[in-house]
Parts: C-alpha cells; structure tokens; sequence
C-alpha cells in the first residue's frame, strides 16, 4: 500500500492539490481510502479518468468523484460532507461485495443488494429495436461493451411488441455475470455513464425473477 506523501505524488500528476486526507482507523492505520481536493476542479475528471482502474502491484486501484459538485463549483458544508462519507462507505461495500459477495454490516450499496444481474435505462432508441438487423448488432454491441467488466452468461432487451401491448422491460438491457465481481463493477462503471447524449441507469436486478423470464 502506497504511503501517504506517494498518494499525493501520484495525485499531483494532474494539478495542485489543496488538500488530502488519508482515512485512517482508531489505531491509525490507513483503511485503504482518503479524499482529495483540487485548486483546479476542472482537472478531476482527468485524474479519474487516468488513474481509475491502475494497477499497484497486484491491485486496481478506484478512482472517482466523492461528489458532484454545486453550482458555485466548491463543495456544499456539513452535507457535502456527509455524503462524501456516505460515498466512502458505499465503495468499501461495494469492495466487500466484489471479494466475498457479503455486504459489510451496517453498509448498504447503491442500486439495492448485489447480484449477478444488471439492469440498464436510458440505453436504447425504442425505433431501433423493431428492424430485426438492427436489433442484433445492438444486442452484439451491447454484449461486447458489458463484457469489458467480466463474463456474461446471458443478454436481454426486450423488443416492442407487434401490437403495441405492453412488454415488460421494454427499453432496459438486462445482463447476467457469472460472478458479482463482474456485475459489480459494470453497476459501477456504468451508472451515471453518457450514451448516446442519454444518462444511463444501472440497478441490480432480481436473479430469480431474470431466471424465470419476469423482467418487470
């Protein structure tokens, strides 16, 4: 594990750092997450975006926003602060997760309990998905980006119906990981996600209801 000082090395590649601090337990140790500011906020999606996923030895270090920032751009008091703690406790669940698939207790991940299944909104132009060419190279697009996050047993989307009767799902992408490490860290990565101007959504899904084909 890097020490505090080679923190803030790493971190000062992309601009000035205004402040760090190293989380640390009651004993002083280091528990493996801390916060950093920037003078130029306009530099953290670039620290992200480059460090995010690096390997340190033989662990990938995460990187991310604590928090969107407001409207003046700076952080916003007492509640800002609480939900950057919020934000750390729910990546060392979501770290739990992803090593022995049991939620810290006292911790809860976003997106509900962790499964095997992802759901994801605001992916898709409804149009598409009824020209049967399209539909397929959609679903193999769609298949080869969420296997950037680990094996994928099944894919659906469901397709709107001949006579326009309800479907349920319509407009979802519903993926299944072997394992909650990949599903995990597609959650993860996608939530939040622009595509195709859209915001994605992503949420875990209920495995026995994906498993009985119930993808309301």
């Amino acid at each position: 594990m890097l020490a505090e000082p080679q923190v803030v090395q790493l971190l000062s590649q992309f601009g000035n750092i205004a402040s760090f601090e190293l989380v640390k337990d009651a004993n002083g140790d280091s528990k493996g997450y801390g916060f950093a500011v920037y003078e130029d906020p306009n530099v953290v999606d670039t620290a992200c975006a480059r460090l995010n996923g690096m390997m340190l030895g033989d662990k990938a270090i995460t990187v991310q926003r604590s928090q969107p920032r407001n409207d003046a751009g700076g952080m916003g008091g007492g509640m800002a602060n609480a939900s950057v703690i919020q934000q750390a406790q729910q990546q060392v669940a979501m770290n739990m997760a992803m090593q022995t698939g049991v939620m810290p207790p006292g911790m809860a991940m976003p997106g509900g309990p962790p499964t095997r299944v992802v759901a994801l909104d605001e992916m898709l132009d409804l149009n598409e998905l009824s020209d049967q060419v399209t539909y397929d190279e959609i679903k193999e697009d769609m298949s080869d980006e969420c296997a950037n996050f680990g094996q994928v047993t099944s894919l659906e989307i469901p397709r709107p119906s001949a006579d326009g009767s309800p479907v349920p799902g319509l407009g979802k992408v519903f993926v299944e990981y072997a394992n909650l490490e990949g599903s995990v860290k597609a959650r993860t990565t996608l939530n939040g996600r622009k595509f195709g101007g859209k915001t994605v959504k992503a949420d875990f899904f209920d495995e026995a209801k994906y498993a009985a084909k119930d993808l309301s």
